[in-house]
């Protein structure tokens, strides 16, 4: 039920009665017990992020906080209440450190030590969060230090992301469609040249333009526009992967936790503003045994398709040399088998490692604009 529905009167008050300006996503939805879930989205990208968040947490004064996390993210934004900073605004910063191999600093910032952050895509968009004076994770951290403050309880309600991250790839090989169209890797490219060039403090203009860009390519429900960045491209080969499922996920736990909750019970619930129309749609209709599917990994037959499709990929050719070429080109073409993977690897992280420095100068440039 809704924010305009009928409730008795022992049931909490509804928001508006305490705030002013409601967040532009947001809803208010009651468990037929009479409690109530304010469901906040925010946007990854938006500085303003933790200060809409703590201004719903204060006036909800919610007997739980449920976070769009899962056990596997949760350190990076424990760490950021910890380490991180804020500006004038309330926004939150966390800038990288200058040098990540060294093992004291590793150590202590759990971003460096996932291999998901450096290589699945967190790494670039942590200097695309920096060009709004914001870092990923913000809002959730900022939620969750004001339910600490409120002594309100705190839940996890998110899918484990190496489970959605596997359920991409497989749905990916699967359709044949991650990176779809020739020109991705060329708007990926010139996306971040705009980003990681070399910083001019005084003209950030054009920076601020890219992400724009981003959020709106992100945002969009045109399957047919361009991915400007491997998260967009991502999102586009796996759209049903990581938006219907996840929201249907998140529908389904902000119902339960009510239900826990009892009679009266308030909940906040911090989610992504993509997921928060679907939420409403889905509330109190999920079926609980689809949910359990979802939670787990991808089905078995997608799993192999997404092991066997590299193998065959690389195999194929090398049985046909082995079959069809003479002496000499068979040798090279096992030459290559052996020496290309690891050249490969080389030039993977020396790209990583200069995407890491164009990010961390960015940051350092926006801390002196500040």
């Amino acid at each position: 039920m809704g924010a305009g529905s009928s409730h008795p009167s022992w049931a909490p008050d509804s928001l508006p009665k305490k705030i002013r300006k409601l967040p532009d996503e947001y809803l208010e939805l009651r468990h037929p017990n009479g409690s109530v879930v304010h469901v906040v989205g925010v946007r990854a990208f938006e500085a303003a992020g933790p200060d809409i968040v703590r201004k719903v947490i204060r006036a909800a004064t919610p007997d739980s906080v449920l976070l769009q996390l899962c056990d596997e993210r949760v350190p990076p934004v424990w760490e950021l209440i910890e380490r991180g900073t804020k500006r004038a605004d309330g926004s939150l910063r966390d800038p990288l450190p200058a040098n990540p191999f060294d093992w004291n600093t590793a150590s202590s910032d759990a971003r460096l030590r996932s291999f998901q952050w450096w290589f699945g895509g967190g790494l670039d968009l942590e200097g695309l969060a920096a060009l709004n004076g914001t870092c990923l994770g913000a809002a959730q951290a900022s939620a969750a230090h004001e339910a600490a403050r409120l002594q309100a309880s705190t839940h996890l309600i998110d899918r484990q992301v190496s489970s959605t991250l596997h359920r991409v790839y497989c749905r990916a090989w699967r359709e044949y469609a991650f990176f779809s169209g020739s020109s991705c890797a060329d708007e990926l490219a010139d996306a971040l040249s705009v980003v990681l060039a070399p910083v001019d403090a005084d003209n950030l203009d054009p920076r601020r333009g890219a992400i724009d860009t981003v959020c709106r390519e992100l945002a969009s429900d045109d399957d047919g526009a361009p991915s400007a960045t491997a998260a967009a491209a991502a999102f586009r080969a796996a759209r049903e992967t990581i938006g219907a499922e996840r929201s249907e996920i998140l529908a389904h736990k902000c119902h339960e936790a009510l239900k826990t909750l009892g009679p009266g019970g308030v909940a906040v619930a911090v989610v992504g503003s993509e997921h928060v129309a679907s939420i409403g749609r889905q509330f109190g209709k999920t079926d609980p045994k689809k949910i359990e599917e979802l939670l787990a990994g991808p089905p078995v037959s997608d799993s192999l398709i997404a092991v066997a499709a590299p193998t065959i990929a690389v195999g194929a050719p090398l049985a046909l040399g082995q079959r069809f070429l003479p002496p000499v080109p068979k040798r090279a073409m096992w030459l290559a088998w052996a020496v290309l993977p690891a050249v490969y690897e080389m030039y993977i992280v020396r790209q990583r490692y200069d995407t890491y420095r164009g990010v961390a100068a960015v940051q350092e440039a926006l801390e002196g604009t500040v």
